[in-house]
């Protein structure tokens, strides 16, 4: 369980993202469609300093789309290495 007032970490169990239920109230209208929001995330854990900025930012960008691709609101996260 996470401290209070902490997120826990996303596990197979928990795939959705966190703020998915505050996401999903919002719906919003234009041009007189209705539309609603999803929320696709990719965490990457970066301890140790080893890699760029770059590397980082590219391998979170990869685990964005995995998470699209697995469907709507979810979150993929990247297994440390090491």
């Amino acid at each position: 369980m996470a401290p209070k007032g902490r997120t826990p970490p996303a596990t197979a169990g928990n795939r959705r993202a966190p703020a998915d239920h505050v996401v999903a109230q919002t719906k919003f209208s234009w041009q007189g469609r209705s539309f609603e929001l999803g929320v696709s995330v990719g965490l990457v854990p970066i301890a140790g300093g080893e890699h760029s900025v770059e590397e980082i930012v590219s391998a979170a960008d990869a685990c964005c789309y995995e998470a699209k691709g697995a469907g709507r609101s979810r979150v993929h996260v990247r297994a440390a290495q090491g």
